[in-house]
């Protein structure tokens, strides 16, 4: 039934593994523990499966191979040219202009406020600067817990879907209702084995791979449920359906952007928290539906 399909996509990894127990705290910080180990292994910045080639210099936030005071992971991070201390050639070295609340990679007053909705670790840093008085914060665990909690918005990415999107059956019969369901039980399971917060690692180390074929197979699990003929009844429910994938989708997507704002993928556990009452309502949802037409468990 349906209900399986939930309960499956769960136990498969396609949502943060630490929401059905609550312990969101501990995973972020064994997350951030995790990221901070990993920064001076050095690793470079275009190693591991799938990982786009940026530079061959160690992701790092204590070394800085231009010598512009902003660390190698800061460079990525801001997107600026690791191997040229004044990215935007404006006279002034990348490290100074960050510090002083510009934006590194334009020129003139541009300042890294007008970056805090793209990138959420640009507005950390900017944000620990000026409640520790420090001009080089690091990713503290406790402050990130902090700044997630007070500055962040941490609704789920629910789209909104609408009749449109749906293929609509005309009729409520039990047969029609039947075959729905039996349609719902057809659709493949995502294979990806791991967690989000596991597949989170591994994309932090430069390894996209589950990264991709997670994207990819919540992309055709999408478009097989926008093409399943749907009873009259079961509109509501199909809808919530679409929104549970195609939220999952856009955390999974999140991940490419492992190194460039590292602290999006903190937040999106606390995000994926959410999709826990999405998942409730389809679940009562289903139910009541199989109750009211009676439809047998799958032999």
């Amino acid at each position: 039934m349906p209900i399986m399909f939930i309960v499956l996509l769960l136990g498969g990894g396609f949502v943060v593994f630490g929401i059905i127990t609550g312990d969101i705290p501990r995973i972020v910080r064994d997350y951030f523990s995790a990221s901070l180990a990993i920064q001076d292994n050095g690793q470079t910045a275009n190693e591991g499966n799938g990982a786009e080639k940026i530079y061959d210099l160690k992701y790092s936030f204590s070394e800085d191979d231009d010598g512009d005071g902003l660390s190698n992971a800061k460079e990525i991070i801001y997107g600026a040219d690791p191997q040229n201390k004044d990215t935007d050639g404006d006279g002034h070295p990348d490290g100074e202009e960050v510090k002083k609340g510009y934006d590194p990679t334009r020129a003139g007053d541009a300042t890294l406020e007008a970056r805090f909705s793209e990138n959420n670790t640009i507005h950390f840093f900017s944000w620990a600067q000026k409640k520790t008085a420090h001009d080089d914060p690091r990713l503290d665990t406790r402050l990130v817990n902090e700044f997630i909690a007070t500055q962040l918005d941490l609704s789920p990415p629910l789209s909104e879907v609408t009749d449109a999107d749906l293929t609509k059956g005309t009729e409520d019969t039990y047969e029609a209702v039947l075959a729905y369901f039996r349609e719902l039980e057809s659709v493949p399971l995502p294979t990806v084995a791991s967690s989000y917060f596991d597949i989170s690692q591994e994309a932090a180390l430069g390894n996209l791979e589950n990264v991709e074929k997670a994207v990819n197979q919540l992309t055709v699990i999408n478009g097989q449920l926008r093409a399943t003929p749907t009873p009259p009844v079961a509109l509501t429910l199909q809808k919530k359906y679409i929104q549970l994938v195609t939220s999952l989708k856009i955390l999974f997507a999140d991940l490419y952007l492992a190194r460039v704002d590292p602290i999006k993928l903190a937040a999106n556990l606390e995000r994926g928290k959410a999709l826990i009452k999405l998942i409730q309502e389809i679940a009562i949802e289903t139910a009541n539906i199989v109750n009211r037409y009676q439809i047998p468990e799958t032999p």
